[in-house]
């Protein structure tokens, strides 16, 4: 179960902060009815008592770590909805099967298609497709991902722009120098991966490629 959610780190009033405390209020709501005697002998009651504990909880912990642009978006979104506890779920199941699920070990089943309203919408599908033509099996090992991404990225840190000292020094053994301008530096690079590398996985299965794609567009459009 989730940690329970922290105080508002935002402006008090702001429509940011608003949400977050109707999540936290959300959040007792639900802990009052996990703790009433009379619901436990209730075990489906019970099980969706805890899951909808879940759903705020993951909502609540990612706005604090997510980017601003990303926490004013949810609440347009969430301060224009309807039904303003029916949506927040379905923005919390389309985050949890589609991107904390990627943090989960290698052996649980491919999550099913999301049928959140957003994920219809004919420029959420063309990215889905756009995304899904540059998807490519995982490297066999990390050294090939090194050198898939050195090669994508120049030979340089994306963060700092220095050119990668390895790769640099193979250059100029082979007569290919990939010498970096005067004021450039070097350094020793380090490969990390966003993604679980089993998210690419057989993807020539249509139906696994179709969900690989949805994490880097969720991220892309979301986030």
């Amino acid at each position: 179960m989730p940690s329970p959610l922290p105080p508002s780190k935002w402006p008090a009033g702001g429509k940011v902060d608003n949400v977050y405390c109707r999540l936290v209020e959300l959040e007792n709501t639900v802990l009052n009815q996990l703790q009433d005697p009379t619901i436990l002998g209730k075990l489906t009651e019970k099980k969706t008592a805890e899951i909808k504990l879940i759903q705020v909880r993951a909502v609540g912990h990612l706005m604090h770590v997510a980017p601003a642009p990303w926490c004013d978006r949810l609440a347009e979104a969430l301060a224009s909805a309807v039904e303003w506890g029916t949506t927040m779920l379905q923005i919390a199941d389309l985050y949890i099967n589609h991107i904390f699920r990627l943090l989960r070990t290698d052996h649980h089943r491919t999550p099913a298609n999301d049928s959140h309203p957003s994920a219809s919408r004919p420029s959420f599908d063309d990215e889905r497709r756009e995304i899904e033509l540059q998807l490519e099996n995982p490297p066999n090992s990390h050294k090939e991902a090194k050198e898939r991404a050195l090669m994508r990225d120049g030979y340089r840190c994306v963060l700092s722009g220095k050119v990668d000292l390895d790769s640099l020094s193979e250059s100029v053994a082979a007569g290919q120098s990939i010498a970096p301008a005067a004021d450039s530096q070097v350094c020793l690079t380090q490969c990390c991966h966003i993604f679980s590398r089993t998210v690419n996985t057989n993807i020539d299965d249509r139906a696994k490629a179709g969900c690989a794609d949805q994490p880097a567009n969720i991220l892309r459009s979301k986030l």
